[in-house]
């Protein structure tokens, strides 16, 4: 668990560096080794962590998408950032999906 939390800090500090596109499939990837350990954790201080961890790379991914243009796809991210908030009581991952789940970030909207 110690080794997914420091990796996702990690991502967070190289997203400084490494510009969004590069970046985004290692996020994938480590989002998805999250899915599979949550998805296999019995015990729940683990299963917490790791929850909390899925958290914030979804912020991060929501970030990193909206960095590219992706509007959409950022405002998609964000409500699984709140579920894993919620699921955990993680008030900060609460307050990061409450303040940046925009319906601006969807772009305009066509009245067809």
């Amino acid at each position: 668990v110690q080794l997914m939390q420091d990796r996702t800090a990690d991502l967070f500090h190289t997203e400084e560096t490494v510009p969004a596109r590069q970046l985004l499939e290692s996020i994938a990837q480590h989002r998805n080794t999250l899915k599979a350990l949550l998805a296999n954790a019995r015990i729940e201080p683990i299963r917490h962590d790791l929850a909390v961890a899925m958290g914030e790379t979804d912020v991060l991914t929501a970030w990193l998408l909206f960095d590219l243009d992706r509007g959409n796809d950022a405002a998609n991210a964000w409500p699984s950032t709140l579920t894993m908030a919620q699921a955990t009581g993680d008030g900060a991952l609460a307050a990061c999906a409450w303040a940046n789940d925009w319906p601006q970030w969807r772009g305009p909207q066509r009245d067809d």
